[in-house]
């Protein structure tokens, strides 16, 4: 019960009292003797003032679950704010992790390999002590023992990689190996077709071969990039090689 409250309830008893006291004053009375109408006289005094007190406690417990409510609401109010606040702070920091991991992925990118793939051929080589037919260099001729040779230039116009290795997809055996590759440099790379592929090509006079192009970066971070190989048949009397080099 606050202050104000308290005074008041003093207030109205102390009036209360002076009023029945004044009242039996003036109109001659006196207090009973005997003890049952004593007992209602007092009864009848004090029942009005417990009455009226239970009714001030009443009204200001009331008073104090409102205040006790607003407190709460405000608390509430308070702890959604902090709550945003929070929201916002990691929403900030998300971004802000997000824009240091993509520079930070920007800056490897630079020490990685750009390359470009020119000057694909397909040749025919009858024997292996023969390194090109030179009546055709481009005819298969599957009346004898012809190994397909594809030959390519790797040029690297991005930082320098180390232990270049190609292999046809999914397979352990490696094709072509390159330990050094340095930054501008351009890489003659040649390889032959195995006997079955040779197989296919004479017969579909077409070949497509997936490859794997696994090496080392700059920064020691071991990159893999998918190597599409398409053969075709350009005329009667060539064939004709197309790289695609998936980034």
């Amino acid at each position: 019960m606050n202050k104000k409250s308290l005074i008041f309830g003093i207030l109205v008893t102390a009036i209360w009292f002076i009023g029945i006291y004044g009242f039996t004053k003036s109109n001659g009375y006196s207090l009973p003797m005997e003890l049952n109408a004593l007992g209602d006289f007092l009864a009848g005094i004090f029942a009005p003032v417990a009455f009226f007190w239970l009714i001030l406690g009443y009204v200001q417990q009331g008073k104090q679950l409102d205040q006790n409510t607003k407190a709460l609401e405000q608390q509430e109010k308070v702890l959604q704010l902090q709550i945003e606040e929070m929201k916002e702070s990691v929403q900030q920091q998300t971004e802000l992790v997000n824009i240091q991991k993509k520079q930070y992925e920007e800056q490897q990118n630079l020490l990685e390999p750009r390359f470009i793939i020119s000057d694909a051929e397909v040749f025919n080589v009858l024997g292996r002590e023969v390194e090109r037919n030179s009546e055709n260099k481009h005819l298969l001729n599957s009346n004898e023992n012809v190994l397909v040779r594809i030959t390519f230039n790797l040029i690297n116009f991005g930082e320098e990689i180390f232990d270049l290795k190609i292999k046809e997809n999914g397979k352990k055996l490696i094709v072509v190996k390159v330990d050094h590759i340095a930054r501008g440099n351009i890489q003659s790379i040649d390889f032959d077709l195995a006997d079955l592929q040779i197989d296919v090509l004479n017969r579909e006079q077409e070949l497509f071969v997936e490859l794997d192009m696994g090496f080392i970066c700059k920064n020691g971070k071991n990159l893999d990039k998918e190597l599409k190989l398409l053969i075709y048949k350009r005329n009667e009397l060539q064939f004709g090689a197309e790289f695609f080099l998936k980034k």
